[in-house]
């Protein structure tokens, strides 16, 4: 319920999902996450590049990663 709340999320999610119907039918498995990983890729290095930090960036700075990937968890 608090998904569909958030209109943010919500139009993120669904811009999400047309992507991958546009781009992405009949494409196997391997290649849509090899995809979804290069985009990863570049947008973190374009934030290194340019010297930005995300919120969860400044928070990684401050705290143990390890503990961070516990809580997450």
């Amino acid at each position: 319920m608090e998904f569909r709340k958030d209109k943010k999320c919500l139009l993120k999610y669904r811009r999400f999902l047309h992507w991958l119907d546009k781009d992405m039918i009949g494409k196997s498995q391997t290649f849509i996450e090899d995809d979804i990983a290069q985009k990863l890729v570049d947008y973190e290095s374009t934030l290194k590049k340019h010297g930005l930090k995300t919120a969860l960036g400044t928070i990684e700075e401050v705290s143990d990663g390890k503990y961070l990937l516990g809580a997450s968890g």
